[in-house]
């Protein structure tokens, strides 16, 4: 159990010696430049593969104590053996402060601005702090230089490196095959670019650019994380051994660090917008899906109450009507109004509970409309005996005006007349008292138009869109007069369904005038 919990340490110091020996090593000359990634890997292992305080602290003991074995095998002098992993010490453990919780991988302004603030520009910074005085110590000639440097290096590797650490997880490494090749083989265009650009003397660093945007289209993620630390690997890689536009350049890896600085300033910014785009997108779908769920919810529930309201209600109004007509005895005329109070409530809650069963199947997309050719003069009869029916407490008068008895249309007679029902009913409501309506019915190129105009206050124009909506009743939510405002909604939808339009404007009786157009039978079927 103890060496499976030491393994991952045990790893990391290896990986961490075995870059730096040979790093030394191959350039001995310019150690200091290409010994950057180390850091970066060890800052990784504590922010993102460490399972505890314990083990991120072990690791980073590890590597320093891995640097100073790699130093002091090369023969690097005690005091610059000791002194610089001290310095890496430093800026890995405030690197860690600094993003411990920051989110991998980055996405968005403000988690690219802190981490490029704390670990690429702070904690550098304080590493080169540290390596400064070891370097003034040991008389170095050039200290300005040798510091710039040591924190240009640094921060770049911070950068190129940690962010491709950071990204890594087992659930983007198992996403589809599809996915894994598109990203695999942008890397390796990008990889081909750069060993083609850092193989030529002549300068074409910017042709790279869309070489790694297309790896981070291919792969939001880690596309341009891993990118970026590719052509910086070749980048430097080339430059210390001779070739590339800036190998002749007398400070060619401060030329070098200059492009992939560029580099990552461009790539990882679009990256963590991208990212976090994608993250306002799947929150989107989500919270989509749930709005969907619970709409389907919502329609079964109304489609269910409604349908168990209308089953008694059925024989209320049964009942009422038989008491009504006499047939279970005489009734006084109080005890006749009274019935007929009832079957008049009865019939506007078994209207109502229809209209939630309509609400409800136009909302789950199952209303459907069966388009015959109907006769206006005779749905409008029907149409007003219901609504007299209906608001025959309310003494409206209904008027016939223009209305053709030949006049015939294209429509659903049952839907059609459930609108206008609810147009008619509507027009008493919010009529003038008493309540005056007239019906007219107007043929114009081909289309037939019924308006129901009342004697009311009206609609203001800035209303008139409004009015059709959910719940909206013009502002008279807080009058005695009973509703919902749902019939225009859903007598809207109905029409809609029978290939009309549904719509107000200001009527002859001075109120407003609710208007249907549907389109006119053929003549052939007319006649």
């Amino acid at each position: 159990m103890l060496i499976k919990r030491l393994a991952p340490v045990a790893a990391l110091c290896a990986a961490v010696f075995v870059f730096c020996w040979s790093s030394i090593v191959l350039f001995r000359e310019g150690a200091l430049s290409v010994v950057w990634p180390a850091n970066a890997l060890v800052l990784a292992f504590m922010v993102r593969w460490a399972r505890n305080q314990d083990e991120a602290a072990l690791g980073l003991g590890a590597a320093v104590g891995a640097m100073l074995g790699a130093n002091l095998i090369c023969g690097l002098p005690m005091l610059q053996s000791f002194g610089y992993p001290l310095a890496n010490g430093v800026e890995i453990a405030l690197a860690a402060w600094l993003v411990r919780d920051l989110r991998a991988p980055l996405s968005g302004g403000r988690d690219l601005i802190r981490f490029l603030g704390g670990a690429v520009v702070l904690a550098p910074a304080a590493c080169a702090a540290v390596a400064a005085v070891v370097m003034a110590v040991l008389g170095e000639p050039n200290l300005p230089g040798a510091v710039l440097r040591w924190w240009l290096a640094d921060a770049l590797g911070m950068a190129v490196v940690t962010p491709v650490a950071l990204s890594v997880s087992r659930a983007h490494l198992r996403r589809d095959r599809q996915g894994v090749a598109v990203s695999v083989a942008a890397q390796l265009l990008v990889l081909a670019g750069a060993a083609l650009v850092f193989s030529q003397p002549f300068p074409a660093f910017a042709l790279l650019f869309p070489l790694v945007m297309l790896a981070v289209f291919a792969d939001r993620e880690m596309g341009g994380a891993i990118a970026v630390a590719g052509v910086a690997l070749i980048a430097v890689s080339a430059t210390m051994l001779g070739f590339g536009p800036a190998a002749a350049l007398p400070f060619s890896l401060f030329f070098v660090q200059g492009m992939l600085a560029a580099l990552v300033l461009t790539i990882h910014p679009v990256a963590a917008v991208l990212r976090r785009l994608d993250g306002y997108t799947a929150v989107l779908e989500r919270e989509r899906a749930r709005a969907v769920a619970l709409s389907d919810t919502k329609t079964r529930f109304l489609a269910h109450v409604s349908h168990e309201i209308r089953s008694p209600l059925s024989g209320v109004v049964t009942l009422a009507e038989m008491m009504a007509s006499g047939a279970l005895g005489v009734l006084t005329p109080r005890q006749h109004e009274m019935i007929e109070r009832i079957a008049a409530s009865g019939a506007e809650i078994d209207a109502l509970s229809r209209d939630l069963i309509d609400a409800a199947a136009i909302q789950a997309g199952k209303a459907k409309a069966v388009l015959a050719d109907v006769a206006v003069g005779e749905v409008v009869a029907t149409a007003v005996e219901t609504a007299r029916m209906r608001t025959r407490d309310q003494g409206a008068k209904f008027v016939l005006g223009a209305v053709r008895a030949d006049a015939v249309l294209r429509a659903d007679p049952a839907r059609l007349r459930q609108a206008l029902v609810n147009l008619l009913v509507n027009a008493v409501k919010y009529g003038g008292r008493p309540p005056v309506v007239q019906i007219d019915v107007v043929e114009s190129e081909g289309r037939v138009r019924i308006l129901v105009s009342d004697n009311g206050r009206g609609v203001p124009p800035d209303r008139r869109e409004a009015v059709f909506g959910d719940f909206d009743r013009a502002g008279a939510e807080t009058s005695d007069i009973e509703g919902w405002g749902v019939g225009l909604s859903l007598s809207r939808e109905l029409v809609r369904l029978q290939g009309g339009e549904l719509g107000v404007s200001d009527g002859a009786l001075g109120g407003a005038a609710f208007w249907i157009d549907l389109p006119g039978a053929p003549v052939a079927a007319a006649a």
